[in-house]
């Protein structure tokens, strides 16, 4: 979780610890709107928190995270390496065609 992340749920956190205390202030003092009051900022704050919990978790789901960046190179490592070896391989198998080639031009002579 990056630290943007983090101060915006510790905010979340803040705003919802008020409000409960609020609305327990309100209801302990017989004050019904100031209670209503704590109680639709609560459940808003709720959808809110909800609706980016599941905005941020599609984003996720969209743009999977690469790999860190020591098991990129080693893939990379790997990849050059098999590259290196069919070439060998295919260098190889020239040399090996030029010499029957070579053979057989010697015995038509």
């Amino acid at each position: 979780m990056t630290r943007r992340a983090k101060l915006w749920w510790g905010g979340a956190a803040v705003y919802a610890i008020v409000n409960i205390l609020g609305f327990a202030y309100a209801a302990a003092n017989r004050e019904g709107p100031h209670a209503a009051t704590h109680a639709v900022l609560l459940l808003v704050g709720a959808v809110v928190a909800w609706g980016v919990t599941l905005r941020t978790r599609r984003r996720e789901s969209m743009n999977p995270s690469l790999p860190p960046a020591r098991e990129r190179l080693d893939t990379l490592q790997q990849s050059v390496d098999a590259i290196a070896i069919e070439l060998e391989r295919l260098g190889e198998a020239q040399r090996y065609r030029d010499k029957v080639e070579a053979q057989r031009n010697q015995s038509d002579r």
